[in-house]
């Protein structure tokens, strides 16, 4: 199915700038980065990525990314606090949901 989903994207007249298949240089090493990052400070990336996607496959953990830096204009720094962020929300709705108060 991500193949169906990028292939649309690559043919249909939608700007494709900053997508799977479709990065700069600078973009990817941007994401790569941002992967690094995420495996230091948390311990891992496929553990970090299950608390912001239930899709933590390869290609999942980089679409799931790429949106996070597309939102941000690839700003690492910008993305870096997002996810610290979500990744807070998402620990309390768990801790809650653990203790039934949800």
């Amino acid at each position: 199915m991500n193949n169906l989903f990028l292939a649309y994207r690559a043919d249909s007249s939608y700007n494709t700038a900053g997508y799977l298949g479709n990065l700069t240089p600078i973009q990817q090493d941007t994401l790569e980065e941002l992967k690094d990052w995420i495996s230091d400070k948390f311990a891992g990336l496929k553990e970090c990525m299950s608390l912001l996607s239930y899709d933590t496959s390869e290609i999942g953990i980089d679409l799931l990314l790429l949106r996070y830096l597309r939102s941000k204009n690839f700003s690492l720094k910008k993305v870096k606090v997002m996810i610290e962020e979500n990744i807070k929300v998402n620990n309390i709705y768990v801790i809650f949901s653990i203790h039934n108060i949800l």
